[in-house]
């Protein structure tokens, strides 16, 4: 995560350096890329397991303590529920704004907005300073002074802040402010933050000067805009605090050297696309894989485990590696669960060498339907591993033993269904029963190896 954000926040300066919208947008979606890496291995079907020797392996699963993890979570909810005050304070605040008196400036703003795309109609408000939000709906908000602009400033400004309403940019700049605020330990990713806002002011230029007869015409009016707002507010008006301005400006003058200088936006490839191929596909590898012990050959001398049942988990066996299980048996719905006899119990599965040199146990709950039939007892699904207390190396185990036959335990389970140990009235056809077993790693007292002797893995 340090890495590929360190890497993705200095390849933002150069990323799509001709195309700003494009650059937007993937910076846009980096935001939840980075949220949901940390999680991405707890899905295990889209996980790969890669293959290391023993020390590595144990480094990369060490989980992360919870006091650290406390300490992350506590300050960056504290962080974002201090912005989602702030957003839903500039929310109200936007909502009881006057309505815009200049009916001619309303009809010019909704007319732009009819050629940007925008179907919903645009509110215009009355404020200090222009700005625009999709929070309260589609809102726009411009200062009283605005109808006596030039027509090239008023042309500028409602463009661009009808620009930002089509484009969503400032729920984009929320999500990319939260992932701040939740990364707050990673301070370079306001780097990236700031990238991103440059980007979206560009867009919104790109997009806007396209209803200027030319470039040139809105670069002026983007130019005496900020003239006449610096002015207003060097005279002790209300710099008007908006939520745009909150979360950020990009520079002024380097957007309007662009617009003069360089051409409209295309993809070259020169653009950094390639390198952030070379950033996301080993990021994307390394979220996904899953540490495992790399196999080894079996020594001469190497003999199995021994499952031990509980009956006889004690003296010598008390310290020794075991895997235990107890097998239950109940009518559905709701029924009592019944002990099945430890001779119909299924196969028990062999203890993962990888896990027992690490000293690591856990638990693993296997449950399984059945129907009474006229001929007995059917299976009417597999069985499924329902929950696991535990690395997933046991659970693999077990899914292993599930795959062996066990006509132990159908007979065994019969037994138990025709010994009469349910209810009074028996079991009818059509009833269900199910079955659950409860497999136990335990590693033992003994489980780690003597140092300087390889464990076989």
């Amino acid at each position: 995560m340090v890495a590929a954000s360190l890497a993705l926040t200095v390849l933002a300066a150069s990323l799509f350096r001709r195309d700003p919208g494009r650059r937007r947008t993937w910076l846009a979606l980096l935001a939840p890329l980075l949220a949901l890496a940390p999680w991405w291995p707890t899905i295990g079907p889209l996980t790969w397991p890669l293959g290391l020797s023993a020390p590595a392996a144990a480094l990369l699963a060490e989980p992360l303590p919870w006091l650290a993890a406390i300490l992350w979570w506590g300050v960056a909810a504290a962080l974002i529920a201090r912005l989602g005050f702030v957003v839903q304070r500039e929310r109200h605040r936007l909502e009881t704004l006057p309505a815009h008196p200049d009916a001619g400036l309303v009809a010019d703003c909704r007319a732009l907005a009819r050629q940007l795309g925008l179907s919903r109609p645009v509110a215009v408000r009355l404020g200090a300073a222009p700005c625009a939000s999709t929070l309260a709906g589609l809102t726009v908000v411009l200062p009283g002074t605005l109808g006596r602009w030039s027509a090239e400033a008023r042309a500028a400004v409602l463009a661009h802040e009808l620009a930002h309403l089509a484009q969503r940019n400032d729920r984009q700049m929320l999500l990319v402010r939260m992932l701040v605020d939740w990364y707050w330990w990673m301070p370079w990713l306001r780097g990236l933050y700031r990238r991103y806002v440059e980007a979206m002011e560009e867009s919104c230029d790109d997009r806007a000067s396209r209803l200027l007869p030319s470039r040139s015409d809105y670069v002026r009016g983007l130019v005496d805009a900020a003239r006449r707002l610096t002015a207003a507010d060097a005279a002790g008006a209300p710099a008007g605090t908006t939520l745009t301005a909150l979360l950020g400006h990009s520079h002024l003058g380097a957007r309007a050297a662009r617009l003069i200088e360089r051409p409209r936006p295309t993809l070259r490839t020169g653009d950094g696309r390639g390198w952030l191929a070379a950033v996301l596909l080993p990021f994307v590898l390394a979220t996904t894989m899953e540490p495992v012990t790399a196999a080894r050959p079996w020594p001469a001398d190497a003999r199995p485990l021994r499952s031990v049942p509980p009956a006889t988990d004690t003296g010598e066996h008390a310290s020794s590696p075991r895997v235990t299980s107890s097998t239950s048996v109940r009518l559905l719905p709701g029924g009592t669960w019944r002990p099945v006899p430890d001779s119909a119990r299924g196969p028990r599965p062999v203890y993962p060498i990888d896990a027992l040199a690490h000293g690591l146990g856990g638990t693993v709950i296997v449950e399984q339907r059945f129907e009474q039939t006229p001929a007995g007892l059917v299976a009417r699904a597999a069985p499924q591993i329902v929950s696991r207390d535990g690395p997933r190396p046991l659970a693999r185990a077990v899914a292993r033993a599930l795959a062996r036959p066990s006509p132990e335990l159908a007979a065994g389970l019969r037994g138990v269904v025709a010994g009469s140990r349910f209810d009074a009235a028996g079991l009818r056809p059509g009833a269900h029963v199910q079955l659950r077993t409860v497999y136990r790693f335990v590693p033992g007292r003994d489980a780690h190896p003597p140092a300087g002797k390889e464990v076989p893995q």
